[in-house]
């Protein structure tokens, strides 16, 4: 809620700082970590996705979406291959290589509902979204753009209950 990703040890010590806005303002919502790739990556409540080495160093920070980024996802299989889930109603999947600005997505996901959550399956091949409301969709990599299998699931919430990720 203060404006930082941190890395904290178990006991709560600060052990290194990652991004700091400084203000209230604005706050990081979701993060993901690549060992492999060493990086992190991170969506704050404005839209901006930040990509970061794992010794803190902003590769980028862009505006990626119009509204709160709410969940960003590295891909298990390829972790160039990012997922990102916001309430403006989309899932955007990126290759980290080629990003450029907020249009040089691959894919767009249209949903009808702010989105929750955007998960890649273990093996990467599919991706399952929720969004606000009553849907649960799952998204092959073959066809990302494809009409997705839709599985009905009223899990609506409200402003004080955790939504379904």
């Amino acid at each position: 809620m203060e404006g930082t990703t941190r890395l904290q040890d178990f006991k709560g010590n600060t052990l290194q700082v990652y991004t700091n806005y400084g203000t209230c303002n604005f706050w990081f919502c979701s993060l993901d970590v690549s060992a492999e790739s060493r990086v992190v990556v991170t969506g704050d409540n404005v839209g901006h996705v930040v990509l970061l080495n794992m010794d803190g160093k902003e590769i980028w920070n862009l505006r990626m979406h119009k509204k709160k980024v709410t969940h960003v996802a590295l891909n298990p299989c390829c972790d160039w291959f990012l997922a990102t889930a916001s309430v403006d109603q989309t899932v955007k999947i990126w290759d980290l290589r080629q990003v450029k600005g907020k249009s040089s997505f691959l894919y767009s996901l249209p949903h009808r509902h702010p989105v929750n959550a955007a998960h890649f399956s273990p093996d990467g091949a599919q991706l399952l979204t929720t969004d606000q409301k009553s849907e649960i969709r799952v998204y092959s990599a073959s066809q990302w753009d494809c009409p997705p299998s839709l599985i009905p699931h009223p899990h609506r919430h409200f402003q004080h209950l955790t939504p379904i990720k």
